[in-house]
C-alpha cells in the first residue's frame, strides 16, 4: 500500500519522467503486451469452449426420443387423444381408454394370475418402469356462490354457480362417500415442502388439493378410478385436475418427469397440458451416476464458476477504486458512475448475473432432489404421502436450461469484445455505439405504435380468433407478420371492413415507416462508424501489429535463432542475407536516383557577378528556366553576355521616344525642352534611317520580349518547385502531428490506467 504521508504525484509529471514514460510505454508495447493480449483472448476463448462444452453436455437426441416415445404412448397413439378431452365424461373415458393402458398396458390378465406379485417399480414395457409409488392424480375445486355474475332477476333459478379460480376460493372440505369411521372419504392434502405452485395456461394453481394414488397394484387403481367416477368427484366445482407421475428408463438412467393438467375455466372449456421433462442422474446430485463423464462435467462447472469469479473482479474493479482528496487524508472508496454508460458493461454483467442464477438455481435443484424420499417398499402399502413428487426438480432443470439458452447468446454475442483488432468488428461495434440513442427513441416510438395496434386487433378480434384472445397471443401473431409467417386472411373472414382497414394501417406504418426507419437509423451509424474508423485510421490494428513484430522480435533475440538458423543452414542463411543486401543497396540506388532527378528539375543557374559583367556594358546572360544538356553544350563558348546589337548612336535608340514628347522627359539631358526638340529636329533631318536600323529594332524587341518570356517561364517553375518542396514540408509536418497525436492519446490513455492504481 502506498504511504499515506507520500506526497501525491501529480498526473503531468509523467509527461516530464522520461523512466516513467518508457515503463509506461513498455507495459502497452512490446512482448509483454502482447502476452497478456493473447493470454487474455486464449483465457476467454477456453471459457467460451468451456461454456458451450457444458450447455451442449445433455444429449438432447436421446431425450427428444424418449421425451416423443412418451407422446406418442399417451397421447398421438392412444386410443383416445388429450385433445379430444371438452367435459367430465370425456375426461373418464380418455383416463380408462387411454391414461390406464398407458401406464399398466393392455395386456391385463397378468395382474390376475393366482400368486402373481406386484413389483415395486411397475413395468410399463421392456426398457420403462413407473418410478416411485406410482401415479397421482390430484384434483382443485371451488366454493359455490362466491363472485358469480348472475343478475338479480335470474338467482332463483341458479341457487348455486361456481365462478372463477382464485386461492382464496378453494374448497377444503371434505366430501364423497362415508368411511367405517363415518369421515368423508375424499380429503384434502395440503401441498408438501419441496413442491411447486403449477403455472397453467388458465391460472397459477396452488399446491395441495383431493389426492388419489394410482399404485403398481392394478386391481387397487382399476378400483379406485371407478370410485371417483361413480362418486363425481370431477364435479362443475372442479377447476384443474392433473395427473403426476415419473417414467425411468434403466437403459440409458434418464427420468421422464410427467405431468398431465386439465383446467377448466368458468365458461366450461377444457384447456390440456402435457408436459414431459426429461432429467439425468446429474440433475439429483452433483456426482450422477459417477462416470467419468459426469466427474468430467462436474470439474468443468468447477472451473467456470472459477472463470465467473475471475470476471466478477474484474468488471468491479472498473468502476470501484480508491482516491485521496489531499495528500495527508486516507484513501476513500470511488465509484465511477460513467463505467454503467457504456452498453458493453451492462452486457458483461448481465451474462454473469445469468450465469450466477444458472448456478444457484443447480445447485438448489440437488437440494431440492435430494430431500425427496422414493418409495421402495411393498406397492400394496403406498400412500398419497408417499408419492415421489419430482415436478419442483423438473422445473427447476426447465429454467436453468432457458437461462443457459439465453445466455448463450450473451455468451457469444460477448466474444466480439476480444477480436476488435479486424477492421470490420470495429466497425460493428463503433456502429451500436453510434446508433445508441437513435435505437433508444426508435425502441420507445415502436412500443407505442405497436402497443396501439396490439390492443387494437385484441379487442377487434380476440373473441373470435384464437390467436388474439390475450394482448400477448396478439403480439406474437403481430410479430410473426415481420417474418411473413402470419395468416392475416383469419382477420379479413372474420371482419373484412375492419380487418382490411387495421392490416392496411398496420403494414403502411409498422412495416413499411417503421422498417425503413430501423434501416435508415443503422446505415446513417455504419456511415458514422466509417467515417470514425477512417479518421482513427484503425490504430488497434496497427497497434496489435506493432506488438506482435515487438514480440516476435523479442523472442527472436532471446532464443537466438538467427543464430540456430545460421549454424544449422549456413548456405541457405548466406543467399539470404545476399538478396537482403542487394535488395537494399537497389533501394539505396533507387533513392540517390530519385534525388538526382529531383536536382536537375528543380536546379537553376544564378546570374554572374558584378565581377564577370561583360565590356561595353552589355548586360549579363540570365539563366534559361529549364537547363538541359543541349543547352549546357550550345552555350559552353559563350562569353556570358546578351547577343551585340550594335554601337549605340543616339538617345532614342534607347528611349524612342523623340524630346518634347509625352513619354520624353529633356531635364534627363540637362537642356531646356525648346533646344531640345530644335536639337531633335536638325537630327531628324541628318539622320536617314536605314532598313537595317528598323531591323534592329524590331530585332532588339523581339529579344526583350523574349527574355521576359523566359524569365516568366523559368520564374513559375521556380513557384511550382517551391510550392511542391512546401507541400511535401508542410505534409511531413502533418504525419508528425499526426504521429504526435496518437502518441499522446496513448500516453493520456496509459496515465488513466496506471493512475487506476493510486
Amino acid at each position: 500500500m502506498a504511504d499515506a504521508g507520500a506526497p501525491e504525484v501529480s498526473s503531468l509529471a509523467i509527461l516530464v519522467d522520461e523512466k516513467r514514460y518508457a515503463d509506461l510505454v513498455k507495459q502497452k508495447t512490446g512482448a509483454k503486451a502482447f502476452l497478456r493480449s493473447a493470454c487474455s483472448v486464449l483465457l476467454f476463448v477456453f471459457f467460451l469452449l468451456l461454456y458451450t462444452a457444458l450447455a451442449l453436455a445433455e444429449p438432447l437426441n436421446v431425450h427428444r426420443a424418449f421425451e416423443g416415445y412418451i407422446r406418442r404412448r399417451f397421447d398421438e397413439h392412444a386410443s383416445m387423444r388429450l385433445s379430444e378431452v371438452n367435459s367430465i365424461y370425456s375426461f373418464w373415458k380418455y383416463t380408462n381408454e387411454s391414461m390406464l393402458p398407458g401406464i399398466y398396458g393392455h395386456n391385463t390378465e397378468k395382474y390376475y394370475y393366482p400368486g402373481a406379485v406386484v413389483p415395486v417399480f411397475l413395468p410399463m414395457d421392456e426398457s420403462n418402469r413407473l418410478f416411485g409409488s406410482g401415479a397421482r392424480i390430484r384434483m382443485v375445486k371451488i366454493q359455490h356462490s362466491m363472485e358469480c355474475k348472475v343478475k338479480s332477476t335470474y338467482k332463483a333459478n341458479f341457487p348455486i354457480c361456481y365462478g372463477g379460480y382464485k386461492p382464496e376460493f378453494i374448497d377444503k372440505k371434505s366430501f364423497g362417500p362415508t368411511t367405517l369411521s363415518g369421515d368423508a372419504m375424499f380429503m384434502y392434502y395440503p401441498g408438501k415442502a419441496n413442491e411447486r405452485a403449477y403455472e397453467g395456461k388458465v391460472n397459477d394453481y396452488a399446491t395441495g388439493g383431493y389426492q388419489e394414488l394410482l399404485s403398481a397394484d392394478y386391481n387397487k387403481s382399476f378400483h379406485t378410478i371407478r370410485m371417483l367416477e361413480q362418486s363425481d368427484w370431477v364435479s362443475p366445482a372442479t377447476r384443474a385436475v392433473f395427473y403426476d407421475f415419473t417414467i425411468y428408463n434403466f437403459n440409458l438412467g434418464i427420468y421422464a418427469v410427467c405431468s398431465f393438467a386439465f383446467e377448466i375455466s368458468a365458461s366450461g372449456s377444457w384447456v390440456k397440458t402435457f408436459k414431459v421433462d426429461v432429467l439425468r442422474q446429474r440433475h439429483f446430485n452433483p456426482l450422477g451416476a459417477g462416470s467419468n463423464d459426469d466427474w468430467a462435467l462436474l470439474f468443468g462447472e468447477a472451473v467456470l464458476v472459477i472463470f465467473v469469479f475471475r470476471y466478477l473482479l474484474e468488471e468491479v474493479s472498473e468502476f470501484v477504486g480508491c482516491e485521496r482528496k489531499t495528500p495527508e487524508s486516507r484513501q476513500t472508496l470511488k465509484i465511477k458512475l460513467d463505467y454503467f454508460m457504456d452498453t458493453w458493461n451492462l452486457l458483461d454483467w448481465a451474462n454473469l448475473i445469468m450465469m450466477i442464477v444458472t448456478m444457484g438455481y443447480r445447485v438448489s435443484t440437488w437440494g431440492l432432489a435430494s430431500g425427496t424420499e422414493v418409495y421402495m417398499g411393498d406397492p400394496k402399502g403406498a400412500l398419497v404421502t408417499t408419492f415421489t413428487d419430482y415436478s419442483g426438480v423438473a422445473k427447476n432443470v426447465r429454467l436453468i436450461r432457458i437461462f443457459t439458452a439465453l445466455n448463450s447468446v450473451l455468451t457469444w454475442f460477448k466474444a466480439v469484445k476480444y477480436i476488435t483488432i479486424i477492421p470490420y468488428i470495429t466497425t460493428f461495434m463503433e456502429t451500436v455505439t453510434q446508433a445508441e440513442k437513435t435505437l433508444i427513441s426508435f425502441a420507445v416510438l415502436f412500443v407505442c405504435s405497436s402497443t396501439g395496434f396490439i390492443l387494437a386487433f385484441s379487442s377487434a378480434f380476440g373473441e373470435q380468433i384464437a390467436s388474439f384472445r390475450t394482448p400477448f397471443m396478439a403480439f406474437t401473431f403481430l410479430l410473426r407478420s415481420y417474418f411473413g409467417d402470419a395468416d392475416m386472411n383469419i382477420i379479413y373472414e372474420a371482419a373484412p371492413t375492419l380487418g382490411s382497414l387495421l392490416i392496411v394501417l398496420y403494414v403502411i406504418g409498422m412495416i413499411f415507416v417503421m422498417m425503413t426507419l430501423f434501416k435508415a437509423i443503422m446505415i446513417s451509424a455504419l456511415s458514422d462508424a466509417k467515417g470514425e474508423e477512417m479518421k482513427k485510421g484503425n490504430k488497434e490494428y496497427l497497434r496489435r501489429v506493432e506488438q506482435a513484430h515487438e514480440a516476435a522480435q523479442t523472442f527472436s533475440r532471446q532464443l537466438r535463432l538467427e543464430e540456430r538458423f545460421r549454424a544449422c543452414v549456413p548456405g541457405l542463411y548466406s543467399r539470404i542475407m545476399t538478396y537482403k543486401r542487394k535488395q537494399r543497396e537497389q533501394e539505396v540506388l533507387r533513392d540517390e536516383n530519385e534525388k538526382a532527378k529531383m536536382a536537375a528539375k528543380l536546379q537553376v543557374e544564378k546570374p554572374s557577378g558584378a565581377q564577370n559583367e561583360p565590356e561595353g556594358g552589355r548586360r549579363g546572360k540570365r539563366a534559361p528556366a529549364t537547363v538541359s544538356v543541349d543547352d549546357v553544350d550550345a552555350d559552353s563558348n559563350d562569353s556570358g553576355s546578351e547577343p551585340d546589337l550594335g554601337p549605340l548612336r543616339m538617345q532614342e535608340q534607347l528611349t524612342g521616344h523623340p524630346p518634347g514628347s509625352d513619354k520624353y522627359t529633356a531635364a534627363q539631358e540637362g537642356v531646356s525642352p525648346a533646344q531640345a526638340a530644335a536639337d531633335w529636329k536638325e537630327k531628324e533631318q541628318d539622320l536617314d534611317l536605314e532598313p537595317e536600323a528598323i531591323k534592329l529594332v524590331v530585332d532588339a524587341t523581339r529579344h526583350v520580349v523574349n527574355g521576359i518570356a523566359d524569365h516568366a517561364r523559368g520564374a513559375r517553375n521556380i513557384l511550382l518547385a517551391d510550392m511542391a518542396e512546401a507541400r511535401d514540408v508542410l505534409q511531413g509536418i502533418g504525419n508528425v502531428l499526426e504521429v504526435l497525436d496518437r502518441r499522446s492519446k496513448s500516453l493520456e490513455a496509459q496515465q488513466i490506467e496506471l493512475l487506476r492504481n493510486f
